[in-house]
Parts: structure tokens; sequence; C-alpha cells
């Protein structure tokens, strides 16, 4: 066997090896396809296809349209490092006294080396920058209601802007058109 052949093999092993499948079945150049699209989730494809070449190029162009929604749910709460509070004359001791050559010389592989170098470095950041809890307030979040667009949002800020002007005037024009534009992102 010869070399490319190996090497299309192992294209066509990986291909299966992550369920990966050729989006374009048409032609490209000539009568081969050498324009590849490969995605694991066919239900994503919402169209595809090989359009003529443009004037005097070799190339058909290609094109694939693909459903991508994109996750809006978010961890109520994220860990990260407090970098404001952090110790870093103590992180810098503690670096300068690892033993990298001895680390380096004891691995059998630059690999693992590396992954024994990026512990003993994480589990120093740890002992010396404290962590802080982030709480995320998604759910009185107006962000987080896809249904609020920018012409609502307006109309809720003109709302609050009434009430206050309401509140402070105790006029009823303000308040008739406080109670107009409620009603009217109410029905919204």
């Amino acid at each position: 066997m010869g070399k490319p052949f190996q090497q299309q093999t192992e294209l066509f092993r990986l291909f299966s090896m992550f369920n990966f499948h050729q989006v374009i079945q048409s032609p490209t150049t000539g009568a081969n396809i050498l324009d590849w699209f490969v995605i694991n989730n066919l239900r994503l494809v919402i169209n595809s296809d090989v359009l003529p070449s443009l004037r005097n190029l070799d190339h058909s162009l290609t094109f694939l349209e693909l459903y991508l929604k994109f996750c809006t749910d978010f961890p109520s709460s994220i860990k990260c490092w407090n970098f404001s509070r952090a110790y870093f004359m103590k992180l810098n001791e503690i670096l300068l006294i690892v033993p990298r050559e001895d680390i380096i010389a004891a691995s059998p592989t630059p690999d693992i080396a590396l992954t024994n170098i990026t512990d003993i470095i994480n589990q120093s950041a740890c002992a010396c920058i404290p962590f802080r809890i982030i709480e995320s307030n998604k759910s009185t979040s107006v962000d987080a209601k896809p249904w609020i667009n920018h012409n609502l949002k307006k109309m809720i800020s003109k709302r609050r802007r009434l009430f206050a002007k309401w509140r402070q005037t105790q006029c009823r024009h303000h308040r008739l058109a406080y109670n107009r534009l409620r009603n009217k992102i109410r029905d919204t």
C-alpha cells in the first residue's frame, strides 16, 4: 500500500471514530470532490450546495448553512480566582523552589513532564490565590427573557419615568399616561 492510501484510510478511520459525515456530495473541481465539509451532527445542516465556479476559477463555490442555537443556560454561580486578594509573593517563592529539572528528568515523556509541572503550578496557585463565588441573577435579569426586545425595554424605561413623575407631582395627567403605557406593555 502506498502512503496516500494509508493517509486516506487513517482519515476515514477518524471520520468513523468521531462520527463525521461529509456534507458535500457533488464534485467541486472537475469530477472530484476536493472541498470537504465534515460534521458529526447532520441534523444541524439546513442547506448545502455546490454552485458553478466564478469566471476562470477551477473550484466550484460551496456553501453550508447550519442551524446553530447558542445556549443561554449559564450556571447560577461561578467559582473564580480573586486576584485582588492573591499572595503573589508567596506564589513566587513556592514556584522558585519547585525542582523543575528533576520533574522533567523523572518523567518518561515530555507530555507527562508538562502535565506534572502544570499540576504543580495549579496547586500552588490554589494555595496562594483565594476563590470567590460570583452569583448570577438571571431569574430577575431583563436580558434573560428573550421576548423583551429593544422597543419593549424603551417602553419599560419610559413607564418607570412616568411613574416617578406621577409620584412626584401627583398629577392626574401623568397617572393616566402611566396607566396607558402600563396596559400597552402588559398587552405586548
